[in-house]
């Protein structure tokens, strides 16, 4: 995948930005409200000035104040998707897919292939208004694509959406950017995105890069109060190997085989949430509607006002949360044999 690299400068009043980066992979910029996120993704397109900086995308230098080099936005080759989509509103789906300049040269098969893997073929006559929220999204998106962009920012896209239509589309979004080899920066607020995504993710606080490093360890081991914030869930990357029944598939996650709650076909990578709050303790495998196990010991507990915060360590690691009476009823303490259980409807698809 192609490198993306910039330092910036930015004040606006009181506020500043000032960061430095190199990414190399799909990567997630989380960070409070207020801390530069979009600003950022304005900076890097070309939508924004910034003070001083230089950004360089696939090697390339798109931007650089000491040379007085800014090449404006439709000649960075970074494709943007907008939160509330900004499609063009007297165009139809196919036109505002065709919009890109890259296949503004008559490459209608391109235009195609992405209302085909959006699931917009049917819908390629609509109006923008004719649609609901998340196929904008998805006509965003493939807009976006059809530039043929070296990378894809993406300023929360799935925020508008219902809760049933984000795992779906970010599926989709995924798998397409892998087939295509186009990596992404994603802006979000939500632990399953941040961490689903499956690469680095940034911390940004006030205009500040505070973390910096791949989802599993900050999800595992955050260094920022916001990353704490955040890594409140257990996150997984594992593929399908089996469709049991309807509406179901059995997920390999390392040595582990669980069953997950998405109709996805064999071969399908997945990341997987489990929350600690839907996650049972027992001191052996017990007789329970619960299929998902991991067998271990305990490796930490940490308890607070919330309860206690119970880490599973097997062939993955996994943190329950528990009262201190159920802890304290299990007798479990670090070192202790632990078997962390969750249903099938305890798994997010993310």
């Amino acid at each position: 995948m192609s490198e993306l690299r910039a330092h910036l400068r930015l004040r606006r009043g009181a506020w500043q930005l000032e960061l430095e980066f190199a990414l190399d992979g799909h990567t997630a910029l989380v960070g409070p409200n207020g801390s530069g996120k979009t600003t950022v993704l304005d900076l890097l397109t070309g939508l924004a000035a910034p003070d001083q900086g230089a950004v360089w995308v696939a090697g390339d230098c798109v931007l650089d104040t000491a040379r007085r080099l800014a090449l404006p936005p439709a000649r960075r080759r970074l494709g943007y998707v907008f939160q509330d989509a900004a499609l063009f509103g007297h165009l139809s789906v196919a036109q505002n897919v065709g919009y890109g300049p890259a296949v503004g040269h008559g490459a209608a098969a391109q235009v195609d292939e992405l209302l085909g893997q959006f699931e917009l073929t049917e819908l390629a006559a609509r109006r923008p208004l004719e649609l609901s929220a998340g196929e904008r999204q998805r006509v965003a998106v493939a807009r976006a694509l059809a530039a043929e962009p070296r990378w894809l920012l993406l300023d929360e896209p799935f925020a508008a959406l219902d809760v049933a239509a984000r795992p779906l589309l970010r599926a989709r979004l995924l798998a397409t950017l892998e087939v295509r080899g186009v990596p992404a920066l994603l802006v979000t607020h939500d632990a399953e995105e941040a961490f689903g995504l499956g690469g680095e993710v940034l911390v940004l606080e006030a205009g500040r890069l505070v973390e910096q490093g791949p989802a599993e360890r900050l999800a595992a081991s955050p260094s920022s109060a916001f990353g704490a914030a955040l890594a409140q869930s257990n996150h997984y990357r594992g593929q399908v190997v089996a469709s049991p029944a309807p509406g179901q598939a059995v997920v390999q996650v390392a040595s582990l085989r669980w069953t997950v709650p998405t109709p996805a076909a064999v071969g399908v990578p997945l990341a997987l949430v489990v929350p600690p709050a839907e996650v049972l303790l027992a001191t052996a495998p017990p007789a329970t509607s619960a299929r998902n196990q991991v067998v271990g010991v305990v490796a930490a507990v940490q308890c607070t006002a919330a309860g206690c915060r119970v880490t599973v360590q097997g062939a993955v690691r996994i943190t329950a949360l528990v009262t201190p009476a159920a802890l304290q009823e299990l007798g479990l303490a670090v070192g202790s044999p632990a078997v962390a259980l969750f249903k099938v409807s305890a798994v997010k698809i993310c």
